[in-house]
C-alpha cells in the first residue's frame, strides 16, 4: 500500500482538487460528432459485417456504431459476441470482430 502511494505522489495533481468552475466545465463538456467518431475509432473494436443477400461487406468502427446501423441495442450485439466472435444476425448478416 505504501508503495502505491509513492507512485501517486509523482502525479503533479496529487493532493490538489479542482475548483467548482473547473468541475462545471468538465460536467458540461460536449463532444462534436467528429470527435466522438475519432474516439470510437481509437477505442472501439472494429466490426465487419457481410450482408448475404446484397453480397456487400461493411465495416463499423465500434459495436455501438454497428448496433445503431442495425437499429438494435448495443447489448443485443454484445450478447452474441459473448458466445462467439462471428455469428449470423437476423438470418442475413454475418458479423465478426
Amino acid at each position: 500500500m505504501r508503495e502505491a502511494k509513492k507512485g501517486l505522489a509523482k502525479n503533479p495533481f496529487y493532493g490538489k482538487t479542482h475548483t467548482e468552475e473547473t468541475k462545471a466545465k468538465l460536467r458540461n463538456k460536449k463532444y462534436s460528432e467528429e470527435t466522438k467518431a475519432k474516439m470510437s475509432e481509437a477505442n472501439g473494436i472494429a466490426i465487419k459485417v457481410f450482408d448475404k443477400e446484397m453480397n456487400v461487406t461493411s465495416t463499423f468502427s465500434s459495436i455501438t456504431r454497428a448496433a445503431e446501423g442495425f437499429g438494435v441495442t448495443r447489448q443485443a450485439l454484445l450478447y452474441h459476441f459473448k458466445k462467439s466472435s462471428s455469428f449470423l444476425f437476423k438470418g442475413r448478416y454475418q458479423i465478426e470482430k
